[in-house]
């Protein structure tokens, strides 16, 4: 008989978050051999349950009348997965919230590791670097975004492969800090957060690339959020539970506040 597990849900989620249960869809787009994947969702302000993002004059203050804008960079190596499935319910909340959304599969596009060649360092007026791939969209996406989200599943206490990719080709593209002389910071004052599963305690199992990630913005002058991690306990059931959604939800409600 399979053990009755105790209730430690204190221990399994870290950071504060929740989703309507409705699966996004997704927009493909053709990119050479590779495939993007994007949600970009309509403002849509009918539905905000009693929620604000604040009034109109501060939203035309921030961007200039237009819906504030989040990139999701989605790390996950397998469809379905559990980070996939936690990333639904925050989707759906910042939907509800008229954000505008790019959500970008990386798996599913061809991103090269960074080589340290330092040509974009002293490139200052773009991210400029000399590889022709699809990070290109990315640098894109980023750019024009208000709030980056980095959500991967743990892989040996960090993020994946393509997720570790990108951050590397991000972290010099836009910080130019090592040419022959100092330049500016692309992306700096934009908000970014984490999202994550795993499968130890959350201290445990995500806490490295936590802490990666709060080094990162700092050296990259961004402003970080929080994190939203959840340990896998039960498989993937355990995802979209209603203490999972509202964990999502309430993250996405803490994104929107800290854009305001």
């Amino acid at each position: 008989m399979k053990p009755t597990r105790p209730h430690r849900f204190a221990n399994r989620v870290g950071g504060e978050g929740g989703i309507e249960e409705v699966c996004p869809s997704f927009k493909q787009i053709d990119v050479g051999n590779a495939k993007r994947y994007i949600k970009s969702h309509a403002k849509n302000t009918a539905s905000c349950g009693g929620l604000s993002l604040g009034d109109d004059e501060s939203k035309d203050e921030r961007n200039g009348g237009d819906a504030m804008e989040i990139c999701i960079l989605f790390g996950s190596l397998r469809n379905n997965s559990n980070t996939g499935l936690l990333l639904e319910p925050f989707i759906n909340e910042l939907k509800r919230f008229g954000i505008d959304i790019n959500y970008i599969v990386l798996k599913d596009l061809d991103i090269e590791p960074c080589t340290a060649c330092w040509t974009c360092q002293n490139i200052f007026e773009e991210p400029g670097c000399p590889k022709k791939d699809d990070m290109d969209l990315i640098y894109q996406a980023v750019l024009k975004s208000d709030c980056i989200i980095f959500a991967s599943p743990i892989y040996s206490w960090y993020c994946t492969p393509p997720m570790k990719a990108v951050m590397d080709r991000l972290v010099y593209g836009m910080n130019k800090y090592y040419g022959d002389s100092e330049g500016p910071c692309l992306w700096e004052g934009k908000k970014c957060a984490l999202i994550t599963t795993c499968g130890y305690e959350v201290e445990n199992g995500a806490g490295v690339f936590e802490e990666g990630l709060r080094r990162y913005a700092k050296h990259s002058k961004l402003q970080y959020i929080g994190k939203l991690a959840i340990q896998d306990i039960d498989g993937k059931e355990y995802f979209q539970n209603e203490f999972a959604v509202k964990a999502a939800k309430e993250f996405a409600q803490k994104v929107v506040n800290s854009l305001k």
